[in-house]
C-alpha cells in the first residue's frame, strides 16, 4: 500500500505491517488505518521516537515511544 504523508513524504508498507483500527483513534474515527514509522528510516538512529502514522490522512501521524525508556521499571498491572 502507497501512503501520502506529509512528513515522509510517500511511502510504500507491507499490506501485514497496516495497524487497523476497527472504531479509529480515539478522537478522530475517521482515521482507522496506521503505520507504525521509525526515525531511524528518515535517518535519525538515536531517536527513541516512533511516529504512528495515519494511512488515511497525511497530514496526522502522532508521536510514540516505548514507556521503558522514561521508565525503567515500567510495569502496569
Amino acid at each position: 500500500m502507497k501512503a501520502k504523508t506529509n512528513y515522509f513524504g510517500t511511502i510504500d508498507i507491507e499490506d501485514e505491517k497496516v495497524i487497523r483500527l476497527e472504531k479509529g483513534m480515539i478522537g478522530f474515527p475517521d482515521l482507522k488505518n496506521f503505520a507504525l514509522i521509525f526515525d531511524e528510516e528518515k535517518g535519525l538512529e538515536n531517536s527513541k521516537i516512533m511516529w504512528l502514522q495515519s494511512l488515511d490522512d497525511g497530514d496526522f501521524a502522532f508521536p510514540v515511544m516505548m514507556p521503558y525508556i522514561v521508565k525503567e521499571d515500567y510495569n502496569p498491572t
